[in-house]
């Protein structure tokens, strides 16, 4: 019983002193139509101090170019952020439904697949506990100067007058750390007695935190094709500072730019640049869910763009059942499927929405009836051959006989 108990205790412990992934989450997949894609991953997300940890989902674009695959994050700004202030959260990937697309490929495709990534803002990449940054350690310090300065004022055994004198040093030390905080968090005032804060308290465009930081003044978006303007909400951490917002509306198809002019009450100014990029927002699926002909077996698979098919010599033509994956959308066109002869070549050109075409092929081999003569002949040929030999030792045989007699 106690070596159970032991056992138990054992466990227990170095079930709290590893930290580990959670065992549920999301499960990533492959070979996705974008609308599929798109709706199982996240936009940015904002981790708050209550969850601590979140499973982000991200759609990419897998396109084989060139024969090598490309994968391209279908999210545009920055991912995810941890609100506790972590900038490095421990992550790792937990489901991931890309693996497949990498390295060499064949013919030229696009398809779509997600990755599940867990992320922990309460540790840091390396696995260790995240520690808060506070001001606590600088208070610490300045109370060991304090210490050591009246331990030195006693021994010396000095007059009360120069420990006013060290009260006075250490009022103009807290007045020197006070200044400095207001040169970083940029507070100070001019001369004329306004503020110069440009500092933003709140960035949302289209409802959603990007994350803003008053040491960025870059960033960068993607929109669909269609989509012509940005809805952009700021909130300023000084209520008499203005802001005015230009290339947010009449958004053009090329990549452009929003910029954020800021104004401090003392008419200081500060930018903010945001660069539009395009991306379409038609469905870009061009490949084939099936061929299909009722009396010859064409064997078809989604991935496999070159076929060949061996038909009798007497047929013309293939009636052919074409199946789009994006049936309410692509579109197809069946090219050389008259006049069918040996080493003729069925093409079915599929587009997409957006354009993209994927092309299918059929080479055709015809069924010759040239080896069926060659077999009769060679029949033929033997038939007589025998009959030769026979009729021979027939005729030599009688020849003897009638000699004799």
């Amino acid at each position: 019983m106690k070596k159970l108990r032991v056992l138990g205790v054992f466990i227990l412990s170095l079930v709290i002193a590893l930290p580990g992934v959670k065992a549920a989450g999301p499960t990533a997949s492959s070979s996705l139509d974008y609308s599929r894609c798109m709706a199982f991953s996240d936009t940015f997300k904002t981790i708050t101090l209550n969850e601590g940890d979140y499973y982000y989902k991200s759609c990419y674009r897998a396109t084989c170019s060139h024969n090598v695959y490309l994968k391209a994050n279908m999210v545009a700004t920055s991912a995810y952020r941890c609100q506790n202030g972590n900038g490095n959260p421990y992550t790792q990937v937990t489901s991931d439904g890309c693996k497949g697309y990498s390295g060499s490929c064949g013919t030229k495709n696009t398809t779509y697949c997600t990755k599940v990534e867990y992320v922990d803002c309460n540790r840091t990449s390396s696995g260790a506990k995240y520690e808060t940054k506070t001001t606590k350690p600088i208070t610490s310090v300045m109370t060991k100067r304090t210490t050591k300065k009246t331990t030195t004022r006693r021994t010396t055994k000095k007059s009360t007058t120069s420990r006013r004198t060290t009260t006075k040093k250490l009022t103009t030390t807290t007045k020197k750390t006070t200044t400095t905080k207001t040169t970083t968090t940029k507070k100070t005032t001019t001369i004329k007695g306004k503020s110069d804060n440009t500092n933003v308290k709140k960035f949302l465009i289209n409802g959603v935190d990007i994350g803003f930081q008053n040491s960025k003044s870059n960033y960068a978006i993607k929109l669909p094709t269609e989509e012509t303007s940005v809805d952009i909400t700021i909130e300023l951490e000084d209520s008499k500072a203005k802001y005015e917002i230009k290339g947010d509306k009449d958004i053009p198809e090329e990549n452009s730019e929003i910029v954020v002019m800021i104004t401090a009450e003392n008419k200081s100014q500060r930018e903010i640049k945001i660069s539009v990029s395009r991306y379409s927002g038609e469905n870009d699926e061009c490949n084939l869910a099936n061929i299909y002909n009722e009396q010859y077996n064409i064997d078809f698979s989604r991935t496999v763009y070159d076929y060949k098919l061996t038909l009798p010599k007497n047929v013309k033509s293939l009636d052919l059942e074409i199946v789009p994956v994006d049936q309410e959308n692509a579109t197809y066109e069946i090219l050389n499927n008259e006049n069918l002869k040996n080493k003729s070549k069925i093409e079915i050109i599929v587009t997409a929405q957006n354009g993209n075409t994927c092309t299918y092929s059929i080479t055709i081999k015809k069924d010759s009836n040239t080896w069926k003569y060659v077999v009769l002949i060679v029949i033929l040929v033997a038939v007589l051959g025998v009959s030769i030999y026979f009729l021979y030792k027939y005729l030599k045989k009688s020849k003897g006989k009638y000699k004799y007699e």
